[in-house]
């Protein structure tokens, strides 16, 4: 059914070169074994492998191939559900290389955000996926991904769009200017202009947005 469903998708979306297969928070799957570590990367291997042959790379989340290191800045938040280092190590061994990870780090303030170096220096493209949470958080994916080189930065936005446009918009200025002086005040009426079109609300101000009012504490 999967499969049926990604064809869909490729069909409908018509020419590209990747397809994001998710994989991420899978809480109840038991990584303490090392039989279900091989059914995880061999699934993902044989997605990875399906996909390649349609013209695609795979990208996955990171977070069920990361485990949280003592060692981190404690300043961080890091979403790590691996439940050792062994399991990190032996996971990041045995999927290949060719998918593309996708590490969603909500939660670091400072950089450089370790986790996604965790997987770039074994050997993955890797790219860093903030959320409409704070401008340090965003400023600390963003100088990550320019100061290690990643492979590139993905702005998510799930059911806070309303308020997470302006970051949309501060995702893409940061990647060709300093982050230094990133605030949402800069963007805020481009972002609400912006917002308008992509809602289709007929002028209704309640409607024109995932939350209760599409403006939201903008500062």
């Amino acid at each position: 059914m999967l499969k049926s469903i990604r064809d869909e998708l490729i069909d409908l979306c018509g020419e590209g070169n990747y397809f994001h297969i998710g994989c991420d928070e899978a809480y109840g799957f038991d990584m303490n074994r090392q039989e279900n570590m091989d059914i995880l990367c061999d699934y993902i291997n044989e997605l990875s492998a399906d996909l390649s042959a349609r013209g695609r790379r795979a990208i996955a989340w990171g977070d069920m191939f990361l485990y949280k290191h003592p060692h981190y800045n404690p300043n961080n938040t890091y979403t790590c559900n691996t439940p050792t280092s062994k399991s990190e190590q032996y996971m990041l061994s045995r999927l290949c290389r060719d998918v593309i990870i996708a590490d969603w780090q909500y939660k670091a303030t400072e950089a450089p955000v370790e986790t996604a170096l965790v997987f770039q220096n074994a050997g993955f493209d890797t790219m860093l996926c903030p959320w409409d949470c704070s401008v340090d958080k965003l400023n600390s994916c963003l100088s990550t991904v320019k100061d290690a080189r990643l492979y590139g930065l993905l702005h998510t936005t799930w059911h806070t769009l309303s308020k997470g446009m302006p970051y949309v918009m501060l995702a893409a200025l940061g990647g060709f200017e300093s982050t230094e002086g990133l605030r949402t005040s800069r963007v805020a009426s481009k972002a609400a202009s912006l917002l308008r079109k992509v809602y289709f609300v007929d002028g209704d101000y309640e409607k024109a947005g995932w939350s209760r009012k599409e403006i939201d504490d903008i500062t």
